[in-house]
């Protein structure tokens, strides 16, 4: 049997806090100039200045690297288990 939620019960996507800058490690070779902002329960985009390097997928112990400003049309260069190297892929493939 499936249960379905009546719609008036799922959370209004407003409730949700907007997406903010969050600060995290990065390594140490990485441009001054990078931050990550965090786009959802698992995933990061890697900025500089006012454009969108790429994005980080966490799927499971994976961090998937994706090149490219949009997020559905990035393309993958690499899969690496830690943050600060996805970040130091994405700053080299720049």
């Amino acid at each position: 049997m499936v249960y379905a939620a009546p719609l008036a019960s799922l959370p209004d996507i407003d409730a949700f806090p907007p997406t903010e800058p969050i600060s995290l490690p990065l390594p140490i070779d990485a441009p001054a100039d990078l931050r990550l902002e965090r786009t959802g329960f698992d995933g990061y985009a890697v900025c500089c200045e006012d454009r969108t390097l790429g994005f980080i997928d966490v799927v499971g112990r994976v961090h998937v690297v994706l090149l490219g400003p949009r997020a559905d049309r990035a393309v993958e260069i690499a899969q690496v288990l830690d943050l600060p190297t996805a970040v130091q892929r994405l700053a080299d493939a720049r």
